[in-house]
């Protein structure tokens, strides 16, 4: 990889040209066992009632990965989610699926459980909720109430 320095002509901005070798960036991608070491995914433990929640879970706390969140997307497998963090409300606009929903607050005690929001709608504004746990339709099932308190395990 190398670099290129100029400067356009009278307009003191420099442009910076980058050559990339694409066996090198190839090299340097991660492999199928560095991505399920990933930090950014965990399961997810009821530790008030001592059951698992969701197996693998998807941690969106960037800009980009909360807007996306499950965008184009036809279902969530069971066992799978997407934790929203912050995020004290969410819709299901452009979704193609209903979705069980967990808000929680900063120590992830649930404070709000919506189960089966369908597509084209909002959830209410939960107050004190710093994030949501997005699951599939009936991965809920009763089993985890407002109250209980949940433990992000990293995978």
């Amino acid at each position: 990889m190398g670099a290129t320095r100029g400067r356009a002509r009278g307009s003191g901005t420099y442009i910076i040209l980058v050559k990339i070798d694409e066996q090198k960036l190839r090299a340097a991608s991660p492999s199928s066992t560095e991505r399920a070491m990933d930090p950014r995914y965990f399961s997810t433990f009821n530790r008030t009632r001592g059951v698992g929640v969701a197996a693998r879970v998807l941690k969106a706390d960037d800009y980009a990965a909360r807007s996306r969140g499950l965008l184009g997307r036809e279902s969530l497998a069971a066992g799978e989610g997407l934790w929203l963090v912050p995020c004290p409300m969410i819709h299901t606009f452009f979704m193609r699926f209903a979705i069980d929903a967990l808000f929680l607050d900063r120590g992830l005690k649930v404070l709000r459980v919506l189960e089966t929001l369908k597509p084209w709608r909002v959830s209410p504004w939960v107050w004190g909720a710093h994030s949501v746990l997005e699951l599939a339709a009936g991965a809920v099932g009763g089993a985890t109430r407002p109250g209980d308190v949940l433990e992000m395990r990293p995978l």
